[in-house]
């Protein structure tokens, strides 16, 4: 795009060079006439001043024109607007409101119109809601595998619950906290909850004052330490002391129980690249399940007796997920 501009703004130029020299040669002698006509010491008469003025500024203006019209300061700056406009670096020194600006201004000219501006627009909808993501720490290769239990003697599913990602930094910071938030509902019991995390040992003694057990896993949270209802609601732990720990390992086990047939849902808190999800059941069960913000085509699922396996190595933004079921047969 920048190439295009460049391109542009040389050939109007060059095109446009000897009408720039002409009109400049017809200002200097005008200005020059001017000086002449009206060099009189009469400070009173201000019409003499003001013509005089004006023959100084043609004057000057002329020259400049005449000077820009020379091969030598042409190349001159066509060689610094080369730099500015092909190097880009006047872009850093762009206000944030100027680089959405002219964020705006390319994507317009991309697509040939300004109706992607208007009001409603997905690219509004796309600076209010998406365009912070890009800068925000993310999470990479997260996998989720779970175990599931049953006692025919009543209606309870028990699930033991493994995930295990990694923080990755945009900005020199990863996330700010790991959480654990249950829907409302969802679970009928959670039995106990842990976190812990592991630096890799390319940091050790970088972060804090536990990473003498660099590449050996800390404990940030035990449920079996706390109080009895410190499960009754979301479960945040600060990463603060390793907020520089570029591919942090986070993992967080857990054990609960849900009723038979309820709907589970897994949902991203952060932008998060690559998932796997591994659920191994009884075969008394089946599986149901269905997704959102993925693309379908980018997925690979295996479906048989008691194993579920989804991979997605794509993107996936916050709050979009998968959502599954464990049916009881013949229910």
């Amino acid at each position: 795009m920048l190439n295009t501009i460049y391109l542009k703004i040389s050939k109007i130029y060059k095109e446009k060079q000897k009408i720039i020299i002409n009109y400049s040669a017809f200002m200097l002698l005008t200005g020059i006439c001017l000086i002449s006509l009206t060099n009189k010491n009469d400070d009173n008469n201000k019409l003499l001043l003001f013509f005089n003025n004006l023959g100084f500024n043609l004057l000057s203006v002329a020259i400049v024109g005449i000077l820009l019209g020379f091969k030598d300061w042409r190349n001159y700056f066509q060689d610094r607007l080369s730099d500015i406009v092909l190097g880009k670096s006047y872009i850093k020194n762009l206000s944030k409101e100027q680089l959405i600006n002219l964020q705006n201004d390319t994507i317009k000219a991309y697509f040939e119109t300004d109706s992607v501006e208007r009001e409603g627009s997905f690219l509004n909808y796309f600076h209010q809601e998406i365009r912070s993501l890009i800068g925000a720490p993310f999470r990479e290769n997260i996998n989720l595998i779970i175990n599931v239990a049953h006692n025919e003697q009543d209606n309870i599913v028990h699930f033991n619950e493994t995930i295990i990602y990694e923080c990755r930094e945009v900005g020199g910071i990863i996330q700010d906290s790991v959480r654990w938030v249950p829907r409302p509902d969802e679970f009928h019991k959670i039995e106990n909850l842990l976190i812990v995390i592991k630096c890799p040992t390319k940091y050790k003694n970088k972060c804090n004052s536990n990473c003498s057990t660099c590449g050996e896993e800390i404990v940030l949270f035990d449920s079996s330490k706390e109080s009895e209802k410190c499960l009754e609601k979301a479960v945040s732990v600060p990463l603060d002391a390793y907020k520089n720990i570029d591919g942090l390992f986070v993992k967080i086990l857990s054990n609960y129980q849900v009723n038979v047939n309820k709907h589970i849902t897994w949902q991203m808190a952060h932008p998060t690249k690559g998932i796997s999800l591994v659920i191994r059941y009884p075969e008394t069960y089946v599986m149901a399940h269905d997704i959102f913000g993925m693309t379908r085509e980018k997925l690979n699922i295996i479906d048989s007796k008691g194993l579920f396996n989804l991979t997605y190595n794509d993107w996936i933004l916050p709050y979009n997920g998968v959502v599954y079921q464990l049916i009881k047969k013949g229910s």
